[in-house]
């Protein structure tokens, strides 16, 4: 396997000193690629960074060199946008980190930035582009001012994401200095700030805003704004009904070509993973799962970032622990195992019940035989272990996106495959009010998760209600008032 082994080192090497020379010649860069065996930007460190950019576009970047992991996919999108880069920046750049991060300006985690980091910026005159814009000061707390706050972070969302820092002098675009913003209580401010963000825009946008302290007891704030995947996001504060991108000139309102080409990508998006769901369901229901499974009635659940479908990252999958398969307190023992797609996680036995496949872009898989129907009657879904596996489960798959450092939103999709004349009565000792299903597949609309870390109840009470429904009944019982699981209270 090229991964980690030197022979792959070697070979990616040499295509990208191909790769490197091509865009050399195309942006007048007369020096040649290097041709040791150390990476490029450790050699030369004039070489634009968005040159080895575009050379790091093959698997062979999981390899190592001698000092270390290389930077994979994501480590090569923050290179592009930083000019020239030195080797210590990229040597420091841990790969994990690097995807984990909004695309911003600074190499490092928002919560890890420092005023050094800041300083870097003024001392290397990194200049404003797409992904970067200074201010001096904070939005004036007029609507002139909160319109202008509103414009700049949604044209961040609708191109490529970025930071917008406050604080900082320029001149034609790059730093001069770092005075600071005097800021009475940054709590307040900070939450002032994504007040106006939140209702001001739809729909709404991930950000993050902090304070960083100054030497001088003054602060530099900023607000790093994620690349969107489900845009474009409008400003729609008293009146205002307009839609921003971003170049490296600065932020402009898109026009109606810009929006149809917007609103495109997103149902081209929408589409890929709809898709997706489509044909790994049908290809289940069809028996060609990637292990042999127990047979009978089969809940899948597939948890699938808009991310995945629409930048093709490549995550780490290797790196994650021992997972577990859906509803295991019921399993005798399982193991995880690298294979073609990714990690998948397989239950052991004579006959496996259950597994779990880790895509590389992040989608997860899990399906579950023998959880549908009852060992008393086959022809009943035990309704409380059914919903009990899929309220206990999501949340754990979305827990290992946020490990591998996936965006949201994350698509959340159900499916019931073989249930067709199934019942699933709300008192185990009764079939009153209950009728069979009238189809082999239940295949439940996608769910949509804005934050990983949200409560999950609420969002999937909808779908499961859906089953329900195709039993004759109304609502799952499980459920309170607020969309809270308490199957005890039934």
């Amino acid at each position: 396997m090229a991964r980690g082994g030197k022979q792959g080192g070697q070979i990616g090497f040499g295509i990208a000193r191909q790769v490197i020379a091509h865009w050399a010649n195309r942006e007048g860069i007369r020096s040649s690629a290097p041709r040791s065996s150390e990476p490029p930007w450790a050699q030369n460190e004039s070489v634009p960074a968005r040159i080895i950019a575009k050379a790091i576009l093959a698997p062979w970047v999981a390899g190592r060199s001698s000092d270390g992991a290389f930077p994979q996919v994501g480590a090569s999108g923050y290179c592009e946008k930083l000019g020239t880069i030195n080797r210590d920046q990229v040597r420091t750049l841990d790969s994990a980190a690097a995807r984990r991060m909004p695309r911003g300006m600074i190499l490092k985690p928002l919560d890890q930035i420092t005023e050094a980091d800041l300083n870097d910026l003024v001392t290397n005159a990194v200049s404003e582009q797409k992904t970067l814009d200074y201010k001096q000061q904070l939005p004036d707390p007029n609507d002139a001012g909160k319109r202008e706050l509103l414009a700049d972070v949604s044209s961040f969302a609708n191109t490529a994401g970025g930071d917008l820092i406050f604080g900082m002098t320029e001149s034609a675009g790059v730093p001069s200095g770092m005075p600071g913003v005097q800021i009475a209580n940054t709590d307040q401010e900070i939450l002032r700030l994504d007040s106006i963000i939140r209702t001001g825009l739809a729909p709404r946008i991930r950000h993050t805003t902090r304070a960083v302290p100054l030497a001088n007891g003054r602060h530099v704030l900023i607000i790093r704004s994620e690349r969107s995947w489900y845009g474009p996001h409008r400003v729609v504060f008293k009146g205002d009904s307009r839609f921003w991108g971003r170049t490296s000139n600065g932020k402009y309102e898109l026009d109606v070509t810009d929006l149809r080409n917007a609103f495109l990508f997103a149902n081209t998006v929408t589409e890929k993973v709809e898709a997706f769901r489509a044909e790994r369901v049908m290809a289940l229901a069809g028996g060609q799962a990637p292990i042999p499974l127990a047979s009978g009635p089969m809940l899948v659940i597939h948890c699938m970032p808009l991310e995945s479908f629409a930048a093709r990252p490549q995550f780490d999958v290797f790196s994650l622990p021992s997972l577990n398969p859906m509803y295991s307190s019921r399993l005798q023992a399982w193991d995880s195992r690298i294979n073609f797609e990714g990690k998948i996680c397989v239950s052991m036995g004579q006959q496996s019940f259950a597994y779990t496949q880790v895509y590389r872009n992040g989608t997860i898989e899990a399906a579950r035989a023998g959880i549908l129907n009852s060992t008393e009657d086959p022809s009943v879904i035990p309704s409380l272990a059914y919903e009990q596996a899929v309220i206990e489960y999501v949340p754990y798959c979305l827990l290992i996106q946020k490990k591998l450092g996936c965006s949201s939103p994350v698509l959340v999709g159900i499916a019931l495959i073989g249930v067709r004349g199934m019942r699933m009565p709300a008192d185990a000792w009764s079939m009153t009010g209950s009728t069979p299903i009238d189809r082999d597949v239940l295949l439940l609309p996608e769910i949509v998760v804005e934050d990983l870390a949200t409560p999950i109840g609420p969002l999937l009470k909808p779908a499961l209600d859906l089953v329900w429904n195709a039993c004759g009944q109304a609502s799952s019982p499980y459920f309170d008032a607020a969309g809270n699981w308490l199957p005890t209270n039934h």
